[in-house]
């Protein structure tokens, strides 16, 4: 029978892509750090920034968002602390066709972030399609933990 709700895993050049990231908190910092493994072009519109998300290669603007910062973007990661306007922010990309990500709210995803592993040449994505991330995070470790033991 056919999961209505899962997720075809799909690998893309994110690396000319304009990436807006709203919010600079811990778990935001962590999605930047996984985008720039990627080649990136990542802004950081926020109010307040982590001294973390300010070491890391990316244009910031430090202020509350603005509807304008949503300009020519190609993807959006939305990471503030307040659902209402996480879930406008959404609805702004929704209409506008851009791809959105919303950190607390999985259904307002267009798309998840996976669990990732780097071999070389080689990435593998893990998801569970936001339902467990702590399942997706058992699962990439016990398959690192088998690349690892064929290296040795």
């Amino acid at each position: 029978m056919k999961n209505r709700h899962s997720h075809f895993p799909l690998f893309i050049d994110i690396s000319k892509m304009n990436i807006l990231v709203i919010g600079a908190g811990q778990i935001a910092c962590r999605r930047i750090e996984t985008l720039l493994l990627f080649d990136s072009h990542i802004t950081v519109v926020s109010p307040e920034i982590r001294e973390e998300v300010r070491q890391l290669p990316v244009e910031l603007i430090e202020r509350e968002f603005q509807a304008s910062d949503l300009n020519h973007r190609d993807m959006v990661i939305i990471a503030t602390n307040d659902e209402v306007l996480n879930e406008r922010i959404a609805n702004i990309c929704t209409h506008k066709e851009i791809l959105k990500n919303v950190i607390s709210n999985r259904e307002l995803c267009d798309f998840y972030f996976p669990g990732i592993i780097q071999e070389e040449e080689a990435v593998i994505g893990i998801t569970t399609g936001g339902a467990s991330p702590k399942k997706a995070k058992e699962i990439r470790k016990k398959i690192q933990k088998g690349l690892q033991t064929e290296h040795e």
